[in-house]
């Protein structure tokens, strides 16, 4: 192109050639390549007869040719304050054919454990949208790593001589090998022009919270008046938009106080009268197992399910109390079972999801770990979310 060879002239001062064909170009580079690999491959160390060493021929035989990648390789991230999303680039470009590049990636699971989605982008931008989606990877089989359902995982993507991609994920803690399951990429990624915390909150199901709570007549005016403190504190860390929460009252009978609502106000109207219910209708002692009413409640809530107990006593029927139990972890349902005074501890840690979830509390820090029960209820219910180390 005339503007071309105008362009390189006035930057060079320098009339270029124009006498080379571009295709026998080509070939020759071709011909000179393939004779390298040939000479290589059979042990020869000379040039063909009609080359010479210091000819430029001879001079192109001994270059080395390496493959590189033309683009970026990343996948869908969030960035530090999750208020948008990013790529996180893995292999960049200009690198060398094979590559391997592995990140580690914190994440939330479910308490049964969970997956995430790996979306693979190629380009350079920082925005996913302004790169070409290749696929999308899902990797199935996490686990929780501690009490807040957190977990660590690594993921590798494997740049491949003969140019493909393979994606995989372990989770070292186990060192196992995640499960990889490739989907359809969606007709629809506009969402990653949005804020990734309003992404969750419309895909994340809303999750359910059942205050089970001891009206027995041992449960003191006292003891009632830090109860609803407490209660009260732990519904203040939810956000209504996902969460529901229910209240049981139980004694030698159980009642269900109040169905599942997301309405702030009325869980707390319901909270405030816990003393009405103390040593009347529901009888003195503590008789009745709420967890299968409480579970109940709990039928048609989709996200993560919770029940959280408080008791100040034995049980007269801690059998019953222990089945129940069983049946609703056998559901996915997570019982943090906290007992005042003289509860029996080793009853809480039979009826709890795991030791993690049973606690004897001093009745004078009861809101302080309520609320801290609530922060962690609230963390273990969000989806899956990666988050770069």
């Amino acid at each position: 192109m005339p503007m071309v060879e105008s362009m390189i002239q006035k930057l060079t001062g320098k009339t270029p050639l124009k006498g080379v064909n571009a295709d026998e170009a080509v070939a020759v580079g071709a011909a000179m390549q393939a004779w390298k690999e040939t000479t290589k491959s059979k042990g020869i160390s000379s040039l063909p007869p009609t080359i010479s060493p210091t000819s430029a021929l001879g001079r192109l035989s001994v270059m080395q040719i390496q493959d590189i990648t033309g683009h970026s390789l990343g996948m869908v991230a969030e960035n530090k304050d999750r208020s948008a999303y990013i790529n996180q680039v893995l292999i960049p470009r200009n690198s060398k054919i094979p590559a391997t590049e592995k990140k580690k990636v914190a994440l939330r699971v479910p308490a049964t454990g969970g997956e995430t989605e790996v979306y693979m982008l190629q380009g350079e931008s920082s925005k996913p949208f302004d790169n070409v989606i290749l696929g999308k990877y899902v990797l199935c089989g996490i686990k929780p790593e501690d009490v807040q359902n957190t977990a660590q995982i690594e993921i590798c993507y494997a740049y491949n001589a003969n140019g493909s991609v393979d994606v995989s994920g372990i989770q070292p803690k186990f060192g196992q090998a995640l499960q990889l399951r490739i989907d359809p990429v969606p007709d629809d990624m506009t969402w990653l022009l949005e804020s990734p915390r309003d992404v969750e909150i419309r895909n994340t199901p809303m999750s359910g919270v059942v205050l089970a709570i001891d009206v027995s007549g041992s449960m003191s005016a006292e003891r009632l008046r830090e109860a609803e403190k407490a209660a009260t504190e732990l519904v203040k860390t939810f956000d209504m938009t996902r969460f529901s929460v229910g209240v049981i009252a139980f004694g030698d009978k159980v009642k269900s106080v109040l169905s599942m609502t997301n309405d702030m106000a009325s869980v707390k109207q319901c909270i405030a009268r816990f003393q009405n219910l103390n040593g009347g209708e529901l009888g003195y002692g503590t008789s009745a197992v709420p967890l299968k009413d409480a579970s109940n409640l709990l039928e048609s809530i989709t996200g993560g399910r919770f029940i959280v107990l408080l008791t100040d006593g034995e049980w007269g029927n801690p059998g019953a109390a222990i089945i129940q139990s069983q049946e609703c972890k056998n559901r996915g349902i997570e019982i943090i079972a906290v007992g005042i005074c003289d509860a029996d501890w080793d009853f809480l840690r039979q009826i709890a999801t795991n030791d993690q979830n049973a606690m004897k509390v001093d009745l004078s820090k009861l809101s302080t770990e309520f609320s801290k029960i609530g922060r962690v209820i609230s963390e273990a219910a969000g989806s899956t979310i990666a988050t770069f180390k």
